[in-house]
């Protein structure tokens, strides 16, 4: 019974392990995707500063086609921040689900061990009860036994002191038989 419960003790130990490691894979996942997008950011704050302080002079390509290539190079930027901030969202949304998940499953685990631990103390009660029952049966057992024993030590003394009185008695009478015997003996010859 008792390895039963630790086993199962056990396997709600290693649930709440793995949804802690899950949890803090997550955190980690989403810190990288924090620092990626702070990564896109800058970069476009860069590109950005570049657009706007574009000497067109120093470029040999002209003024319009440098624009039309900042703006792509800003549209790409920018679809791809909206397409991280997007991936962000979603893992944000998966970690809060999975982090629900979790939190349920955990209360759950500690809903069942506390149900466990109370069943494993009512159980313990139980077994100390009735220990402490048949102690006291014992105890009462042995108090008998030992009562017993000395009645029947008092009892045994008394058929010893009976034996020992028959025993004086039959050579009291033995002796007096011979005795009469011996003085029969005697008229006879005498």
């Amino acid at each position: 019974m008792y390895t039963r419960l630790t086993d199962h003790e056990q396997r709600l130990r290693r649930q709440v392990q793995h949804a802690e490691s899950l949890v803090v894979c997550l955190a980690r996942k989403e810190a990288r995707l924090r620092n990626q997008e702070a990564a896109w950011e800058g970069e476009r704050r860069v590109w950005i500063k570049r657009l706007q302080g574009a000497n067109v002079a120093d470029t040999n390509t002209g003024p319009v086609d440098t624009i039309r290539d900042l703006e792509r190079t800003l549209a790409l930027q920018t679809n791809a921040h909206a397409h991280v901030e997007t991936q962000l969202a979603e893992v944000r949304a998966q970690s809060a689900t999975a982090d629900s998940a979790w939190r349920t499953q955990v209360r759950e685990l500690e809903l069942k061990l506390d149900s466990v631990s109370r069943e494993h103390d009512k159980a313990m009660a139980r077994l100390e009860e009735a220990h402490a029952m048949a102690l006291q049966d014992a105890a009462l057992q042995v108090r008998q036994a030992q009562k017993d024993q000395a009645k029947q030590d008092v009892y045994i003394r008394q058929l010893e002191r009976q034996l020992k009185r028959l025993q004086d008695s039959a050579v009291a009478q033995e002796k007096d038989e011979l005795q009469a015997l011996g003085r029969q003996l005697e008229k006879r010859y005498v």
